[in-house]
């Protein structure tokens, strides 16, 4: 009686079959775990949007500010520039409100009315080529309008 040394074809075809099929299984929960990360990092960055402009409201409460709002002359609180006591939706100043790091999360922002110097909004997300102004559709990003309520819009559609 000869001994069988080793694998048959049809054994190593079939231990393949089942790698493959465990390793389809952990590829998707990994894709699905790195969407519920981005977008807990999205509403991280909401609630400390949140925070850092309720601060400076309440600062601007403190120094009687709260009520003024002019684009030309602007109010200045703590090196933020507010408006009706919120900061102005500028990328600097919510880069450095929220420390973000600009390799991870980029800031752009736009005036609502062309060429007014007025209201702005402004958009914190991942994903270089995916974002909107609007507060509704399948994006990964906060949306912060300050003088519009709500005014952070958290979209955690495509996370």
């Amino acid at each position: 009686m000869s001994k069988q040394n080793g694998f048959t074809l049809l054994e190593l075809i079939v231990a393949l079959l089942i790698l493959a099929v465990v390793s389809a299984t952990a590829i998707v929960k990994f894709l699905d775990i790195q969407g519920n990360a981005r977008a807990s990092k999205i509403h991280d960055v909401a609630g400390n949007l949140r925070t850092g402009i309720d601060m400076i409201y309440a600062k601007s409460a403190i120094g009687g500010v709260e009520g003024q709002c002019n684009y030309v002359e602007k109010t200045e609180v703590e090196t933020y520039y507010v408006c009706h006591g919120y900061p102005i939706a500028y990328v600097d100043a919510l880069r450095r409100l929220l420390n973000i790091d600009e390799t991870e999360l980029h800031v752009i922002n736009k005036e609502v009315i062309p060429d007014s110097n007025a209201e702005r909004v402004a958009a914190i997300y991942f994903d270089t080529d995916s974002y909107t102004y609007l507060p509704e559709g399948d994006f990964c990003q906060v949306l912060y309008q300050p003088e519009k309520e709500p005014q952070i819009v958290v979209l955690d559609g495509a996370c």
